[in-house]
């Protein structure tokens, strides 16, 4: 007769034990995969243009077609200068605010960098606010108010970061000088904090020279010099303690439209000029992954021929009615609705912003004449403007260039470029959750714990003997 033979209490525990051990083992394994194959991407200037800013993270399958997040546990990093020159400035800081909370929730995240752009923002400096932008905050001063320290948006982009040194890269909108290096992540974002609370505008901290403003890294670099980068890049490494061997970069536009390595990727240039505003509208980043050596390899993203127009356009829909209605912004425009997607003027907004430009600066001009004619000349060499602070001469000049540029390049490229997107690489976006790569592991490993499941079902019932 058939004889079943129980194991007592001991031999039960035993065989439980061994059962969540190797349980925990595999389990380890598993989310230890993950976190690690989590891929940071990394997308560029955005100019207040939403549209464009849609596409690239719907390229990138970081949001989905109501606009919504979908990167999971996927980190983006977003270089600064979401403000100014494009119309929907206002609509792309909303964007941003609700993927933080959306990626945070689903166990990702999202940073923002502080650019120049923001810093002349905070100052009050509005040479590069388009009309239709200060349509949406409904005047200038309502504007100015909204990016006061105590307003809304002024109290969101004084809390985007300076620097960040993550995945052995150091982050920053336009450059970190050796000078500045030497101070850690640590020390450039409290001198810049303490500039912005005092209304230093033209404190060491965020003047041409500064993390927010310099270029002197990235002309050193295309000149072939390669020393400073390398510089700066030692001693960050010695004073944040671990490897950094590039910097990442935005600010300064690509003329070849696409990401640029120098100096053998130790500095890493991603402005492509996503913004129809600076005459680009173009889908362009770069992402980053851990390879099977634990070693971290920067990849740019291929790009279709195409844009989707039909789905961006949706989520283009979708975002800004949410937006809108989140704002009670419907008087922005006299129909209340969305504003224009692809089809956008942009060369006529550009004309619009030119001339807007050039009459404040006309103004501002006027005003130091009067100044200097009362009190003499200006000891600072700066120029008050709305009471935000001061503003060198060469950043307003930069503004009037820049403009000009901008207009003359974008009447010609904008209509051409926003249905020819540029090529290059053949990475793709590998890094979405799930991939082919995620779906096989996750199909092993509910095969293994099935097959664990039942071994440990057997312990547990156990010895039979004739």
């Amino acid at each position: 007769p058939l004889t079943v033979k129980k194991c007592d209490s001991v031999q039960c525990f035993h065989s439980m034990t061994a059962c969540w051990v190797q349980f925990g083992v595999i389990f380890t394994f598993v989310l230890s995969w993950q976190v690690n194959s989590r891929t940071t991407y990394v997308l560029g200037d955005l100019h207040g243009d939403l549209y464009f800013a849609l596409a690239n993270l719907h390229h990138l399958h970081l949001i989905d077609q109501d606009g919504h997040w979908s990167g999971g546990r996927n980190i983006l990093i977003q270089m600064g200068d979401l403000v100014d020159r494009g119309d929907d400035s206002r609509f792309v800081l909303d964007l941003f605010q609700q993927l933080r909370s959306e990626a945070e929730a689903a166990g990702g995240k999202v940073y923002n960098m502080m650019g120049n752009h923001e810093h002349l923002t905070m100052a009050e400096m509005l040479v590069y606010a388009s009309p239709a932008d200060v349509r949406t905050f409904g005047t200038e001063d309502n504007r100015r108010q909204a990016f006061s320290a105590s307003g809304e948006y002024g109290k969101m982009i004084r809390s985007f970061s300076p620097a960040l040194v993550m995945n052995n890269s150091v982050f920053v909108h336009a450059g970190i000088s050796p000078e500045w290096a030497g101070k850690g992540v640590s020390g450039i974002t409290a001198a810049v904090k303490h500039a912005i609370d005092t209304q230093q505008w033209e404190d060491a901290a965020v003047n041409e020279m500064g993390p927010l403003w310099n270029r002197a890294v990235i002309f050193a670099a295309q000149r072939g010099q390669c020393s400073v980068v390398q510089q700066s890049l030692n001693l960050l490494s010695s004073v944040e303690k671990v490897p950094v061997e590039r910097m990442i970069v935005g600010h300064t536009i690509q003329e070849e439209g696409d990401v640029i390595f120098y100096c053998d990727g130790k500095l890493i240039a991603i402005d492509v000029a996503i913004s129809r505003w600076c005459g680009g509208g173009r889908i362009g980043s770069i992402y980053l992954e851990m390879d099977k050596d634990n070693k971290i390899t920067v990849k740019t993203t291929a790009t279709s021929a195409d844009i989707p127009e039909p789905i961006v356009e949706r989520i283009h829909k979708s975002v800004c009615t949410r937006i809108l209605s989140k704002d009670n912004l419907h008087s922005v425009n006299e129909s209340g609705n969305c504003p224009l997607g692809l089809r956008a003027d942009v060369a006529q907004a550009l004309e619009e912003l030119a001339q807007q430009q050039a009459a404040r600066i006309e103004a501002i001009q006027q005003q130091r004449i009067e100044e200097e004619e009362q009190v003499g000349a200006d000891p600072q060499g700066g120029v008050a403007q709305g009471g935000g602070g001061e503003v060198g001469q060469e950043q307003q000049q930069e503004a009037v260039q820049s403009t000009q540029e901008a207009k003359t390049q974008g009447a010609t490229q904008a209509t051409k470029q926003q249905q020819q997107i540029l090529h290059k690489t053949d990475a793709g976006t590998q890094g979405a959750w799930p991939t082919p790569k995620h779906l096989l592991l996750m199909v092993a490993v509910a095969v293994f714990l099935m097959f664990l499941g039942t071994r440990c079902r057997k312990r547990m019932r156990g010895k039979s003997n004739l």
